[in-house]
């Protein structure tokens, strides 16, 4: 047992300077998290406003559903991208944290990154399980999900807007963000709880049960791999994979609605052999996959003192609110 083993096992509460010290990093980070909320309405208001000319308020008669084209699709999913993308570059820029660091490829090797994609749509197949359990809880109960309650146009405008923000700007943007903001700051306290925070907050981001369930499953994935590498690169890469095979029913679509229906089930046909090949592969190469240590040293700087985080409390109402918003009781 090293020196620092012992210290971490030790039952040392933090005094008042460190607990003042704790309190303003998670309220930084609650901070960021409560800025990039409310600047993701202030980017769609002035995505909207550029493409207003673009924008067409049309409706199904036979649904009732507004019908989105690619301007509102544009305005809609890039204003998160944005948002995170420019809350991460000035949260660092404030703080004095190196960006570029966080793309290190030391770390990294091919089969490496084969190995974690592969592994991600394990944990993909698993949250979408979780997604059937929690329909299935809302079915029963008399309650569905709204957020939901549009339709998209097929054409090649919009499914190409759609692709792009899905694959490109919503990986990128948001591992930028919650792995390369909330994850890397409260990692400084303790990696695990870095790991398991940052993911249930990226879940609750995503404003709907559903999403709720599967972005905080492979989030805790992302989380892992990005605390092993020290890199964002692995996460990113993860998510461009799954939001890439998610969104290839899609792009059949464009052509033929037919075989966009029948695509949907060989595609999770598909992720789960690549699921099964990344779990096979991950037994075969002997590694054990263990979380960073949680001591009691830990214990007493992390969900303690988080929990008197103003900003952090803020920002988890925000979500919350968000989530039980979209439920409503289902019509008869």
């Amino acid at each position: 047992m090293t020196e620092n083993d012992v210290i971490l096992d030790r039952d040392i509460a933090p005094d008042k300077t460190e607990r003042k010290k704790l309190r303003r990093l998670y309220n930084k980070v609650g901070g960021a998290m409560v800025l990039q909320y409310f600047l993701l309405y202030v980017m769609y208001f002035l995505l909207s406003l550029v493409l207003s000319p673009f924008i067409t308020e049309e409706t199904n008669p036979e649904t009732g559903l507004e019908i989105v084209g690619w301007a509102e699709g544009f305005a809609m999913y890039f204003a998160p991208a944005l948002a995170s993308v420019i809350m991460f570059f000035a949260f660092n820029a404030v703080n004095k944290v190196d960006s570029r660091a966080m793309f290190s490829t030391r770390n990294i090797t091919a089969g490496m990154l084969g190995r974690f994609v592969l592994m991600a749509f394990a944990f993909h197949t698993v949250g979408m399980i979780l997604e059937y359990g929690v329909d299935f809880v809302l079915y029963s109960t008399g309650y569905e999900v709204t957020s939901f309650d549009y339709e998209t146009k097929n054409d090649a405008a919009t499914v190409l807007t759609d692709v792009v923000s899905s694959v490109i700007a919503a990986p990128i943007a948001e591992e930028l963000f919650f792995r390369g903001v909330v994850l890397k700051q409260t990692s400084r306290v303790s990696a695990r709880f870095g790991i398991i925070f940052s993911a249930v907050m990226f879940g609750l981001m995503h404003g709907n049960p559903y999403q709720f369930v599967m972005a905080t499953m492979i989030g805790l994935f992302f989380g892992y791999i990005t605390v092993k590498t020290d890199s964002l690169i692995p996460s990113i890469v993860c998510h461009i994979a799954i939001n890439g095979l998610m969104s290839v029913s899609d792009v059949i679509g464009a052509f033929s609605e037919e075989l966009a229906d029948l695509s949907y089930y060989s595609i999770d046909v598909i992720e789960v052999i690549l699921a099964i090949i990344g779990i096979w592969l991950y037994k075969k190469s002997g590694e054990k996959a263990t979380l960073p240590p949680y001591k009691e040293y830990h214990r007493k700087r992390t969900l303690p003192i988080i929990l008197t985080s103003v900003w952090v409390l803020a920002v988890t109402g925000l979500y919350i609110y968000d989530i039980v918003g979209s439920v409503e009781a289902a019509a008869l």
